[in-house]
C-alpha cells in the first residue's frame, strides 16, 4: 500500500513539473514576444492582478487561447 501511495505521489509530481514547464514556455513565447520576461518573472501580484494584465494585453493585441490563457494565469499566480 506504501509503495502505490508512493507512485501515485510520484506521478502525480511529474505531471505537475510537465505542467509548470509548459506554463514556463507559454510565458516566454507570448509574453517575452514583446517585454522582457524578467518584467514578468519580477512582478509580484495576486491572480486578480494578473487577470488584469493578462486582460489588458489581450486588449493590446496579444493572441492567445483561452487555455493558454488560464495556463499563463495561474502559473504567474503560483510563483
Amino acid at each position: 500500500m506504501k509503495k502505490l501511495i508512493f507512485i501515485i505521489a510520484l506521478f502525480t509530481m511529474v505531471f505537475s513539473v510537465a505542467a509548470f514547464a509548459g506554463a514556463n514556455a507559454l510565458v516566454d513565447q507570448r509574453c517575452g514576444s514583446c517585454h522582457d520576461t524578467a518584467r514578468v518573472y519580477n512582478k509580484k501580484t495576486d491572480k486578480a492582478g494578473w487577470d488584469a494584465v493578462m486582460a489588458r494585453m489581450v486588449k493590446r493585441g496579444m493572441k492567445i487561447s483561452e487555455d493558454e490563457y488560464k495556463q499563463i494565469s495561474e502559473y504567474l499566480y503560483t510563483m
